[in-house]
């Protein structure tokens, strides 16, 4: 017997006991005839043989039934060839499906055979370079030099694949390559794991369902050979309910934000309605000035008659004794501007006092509105704290996720310890056949299985990590954006303290107006009874010529002092009309950013409200569809027939044999007392991997 023939019965074996553990039962109807209308439960077990470059020789489907009572089945499938693998009875196959009578209380096996050309889930290849050159497996056999195995696996995934594309896209596929180290040495496995069983590597490739993959295996090699490939495939019986998981630290954190969202947006309202308040002061002050600004225009006025009345009282003096009567209508001109100056002063007393009042209302409006601004300012501090905690819970989330990973990889790593196991159970129960050394081929069939589980779920919580990184980097996006806020509310803090500031230097500025307008009335007032004296007074013009040149001189200067007071404080009130617009202006445009900030804060609240069960939601779906969830078992061989629960798939694939002259001396079915051969069911099982003499 050559070398490799004891590795593929160890493969066989193997994938014989993981069909037995892992496939689930399902059902085929009872044919008439049988007791009642019974159903019989039934497993499918795909094996597939391939060449060595991964080309497909051959399809065989092992099903398996185990039934309380013996009844008669009709098995439905189309198969070019069936085969009792349990006992000796002919199997009839007619109308599209397989009549099989089972055992009582014991599985009953048989084989039914495929063309070779049937589409499978996956299609699987083989490549092989020597010194960077491709070559062929026989040209590759026994030689030395730089080698590299390329392993591609392709799903079968598209529309087009009907009844194939669904068990591609919800099954866990491992491939398991074994290579002698005597003949190979390792250097670099890419993506697989490597672990060593006596003088043996074994390399280990996992895809995950609905994924296709590539694999790569170099190293140095003296006299090449290698024992091929086992590829296994199944339903990934795993689920992770969210739900059902203390997911309190991540949704805590949410929740934390969604109430710093909630008072963002109660203080954004907040300022919005107090600087609708202060804008309203706004627009009275503006108002008011520009009636303050009418008023000193017309104090103006009067001041310049009054200056140009004055003028003409002091030129008349000159020549009073010749122009009293001209004297008199003069003073009659001044009484007169004086009585419109003081009608003018009392306009510009009420503007002034409007003035005072409007900026009043102003300061108060601006210290609410400072008061209202830091309690804002400290909801966005609460909402920036909210959302960094929120990050490093996201953080905690993701280690805990690598440390699961962990365990499940600390697990997996059993498995090669289990295969050797249940291969040496395997080989006892072939040489030896008896109840005990089958109960331990299956005990130790039941271990493996629990370690591939392990596996699968290794690389499902991998999958899992990579969708969680795109989850992580939002919720890092948030704790940035909220920084960022963070420097955004410094910056009008600066700006509303600087505005409040302006407003109460102008109201102490007003208040120092009003007093200079009340002296101005006060003088005005002055003028106006000095001018009514002075009509009183013109009888006596002609005897106080004198006296009254030297009286007209000064109110002359008077005049004119006043006149430029008055033009003075016309410029001032134009210049404080001018600032109270601008005010307005700018209490117009603050109030409306203030609600497009409420208005936006309001939003933003309500798009983060219940956010997140809606991060769960979409965790729960990425994790649904890497771990295969709403996948629905059906028969392979009829998938019509959805009464089968489960269908396991394994892949053959032949290695590559140097040439070893040695004499079989091994293998064959076991010779009985008589020169006669009995074949067993493993020993059936594993003809179908052996090669054609």
């Amino acid at each position: 017997m050559r070398k490799q023939d004891g590795a593929r019965v160890v493969r066989a074996a193997v994938a014989m006991g993981l069909a037995g553990t892992l496939a689930m039962p399902g059902a085929a109807w009872a044919a008439d005839g049988s007791a009642g209308a019974l159903s019989a439960e039934k497993d499918e077990v795909v094996y597939v043989k391939a060449g060595a470059d991964g080309a497909t020789q051959g399809v065989y489907v092992v099903n398996v039934f185990d039934t309380a009572t013996a009844v008669t089945v009709d098995d439905p499938g189309r198969y070019t060839r069936v085969k009792n693998l349990t006992t000796e009875d002919e199997l009839v196959q007619r109308d599209g499906a397989v009549q099989v009578k089972t055992l009582s209380g014991e599985p009953f096996y048989y084989q039914g055979d495929l063309d070779a050309a049937t589409v499978l889930p996956w299609d699987i290849a083989l490549s092989y370079y020597l010194d960077g050159r491709e070559v062929g497996p026989d040209e590759l056999a026994g030689a030395t030099g730089k080698v590299r195995v390329v392993l591609d696996v392709k799903a079968r995934t598209d529309a087009s694949a009907n009844g194939v594309s669904d068990f591609a896209q919800s099954c866990l596929l491992q491939a398991q390559g074994t290579f002698s180290e005597e003949s190979f040495g390792i250097e670099d496995a890419g993506d697989a794991t490597v672990a060593h069983a006596g003088s043996n590597a074994l390399v280990t490739c996992l895809v995950l369902p609905g994924e296709s993959a590539v694999f790569e295996i170099t190293g140095q090699a003296r006299g090449f050979e290698y024992a091929g490939w086992q590829i296994s495939a199944l339903p990934l019986s795993m689920a992770i309910d969210l739900a059902s998981q203390d997911t309190s630290e991540l949704t805590g954190k949410t929740d934390q934000l969604e109430e710093a969202m909630s008072q963002l947006s109660e203080g954004a309202a907040a300022l919005a309605d107090g600087l609708g308040s202060l804008n309203a002061g706004a627009q009275s002050l503006s108002s008011g000035t520009g009636e303050v600004a009418v008023g000193a225009d017309s104090l103006a006025n009067g001041a310049g008659s009054l200056a140009a009345g004055a003028a003409d009282l002091a030129a008349g003096t000159n020549s009073l004794n010749d122009g009293a009567n001209r004297a008199a209508a003069g003073v009659a001109s001044v009484n007169d501007g004086a009585q419109k100056l003081a009608v003018s002063a009392g306009k510009l007393q009420e503007g002034a006092g409007a003035l005072m009042e409007g900026l009043a209302q102003t300061s108060a409006s601006s210290s609410a509105l400072l008061g209202g601004w830091d309690q804002l300012r400290g909801s966005a501090g609460s909402l920036n704290d909210g959302a960094q905690t929120l990050a490093a819970g996201s953080g905690q989330f993701a280690a805990g996720l690598a440390a699961s990973k962990a365990n499940a990889a600390s697990a997996a790593a059993s498995y090669d310890v289990a295969t050797a196991a249940f291969a040496a159970a395997a080989q006892a129960a072939k040489d030896n056949p008896s109840a005990d050394t089958v109960a331990a081929m299956n005990s130790a069939a039941l271990a493996l299985a629990a370690v591939s589980q392990a596996s699968g779920a290794y690389g499902a919580l991998s999958g899992v990590e990579s969708s969680y990184a795109q989850v992580a980097s939002g919720i890092s996006s948030v704790a940035s954006g909220t920084a960022a806020m963070g420097a955004g509310v410094g910056e009008f803090d600066e700006s509303l303290r600087a505005y409040t500031g302006a407003v109460e230097s102008i109201a102490t500025q007003s208040t120092e107006l009003g007093n200079g307008v009340d002296q101005a009335v006060a003088g005005i007032g002055s003028l106006a009874a000095g001018a009514g004296e002075a009509a009183e007074g013109t009888a006596e013009v002609s005897s106080g010529a004198a006296g009254a040149a030297r009286g007209a001189q000064s109110a002359a200067a008077g005049a004119a002092s006043l006149a430029a007071g008055s033009s003075d404080l016309a410029l001032g009130a134009h210049d404080a009309a001018s600032g109270s617009a601008q005010v307005a202006s700018g209490a117009g445009t603050v109030a409306g950013g203030a609600g497009t900030l409420a208005n936006g804060a309001a939003e933003l609240a309500v798009a983060t409200k219940g956010m997140g069960q809606e991060v769960l939601d979409e965790l729960q779906k990425a994790i649904d569809e890497k771990l295969g969830a709403d996948f629905v078992a059906h028969s392979f061989v009829d998938p019509a027939n959805e009464a089968v629960d489960d269908v396991q798939f394994v892949y053959m694939v032949e290695g590559v044999e140097a040439v070893d002259d040695e004499p079989d001396g091994e293998g064959g079915p076991a010779a009985s007392e008589d020169g006669s051969t009995k074949a067993t069911f493993i020993d059936r099982l594993l003809a179908l991997f052996r090669p054609e003499p």
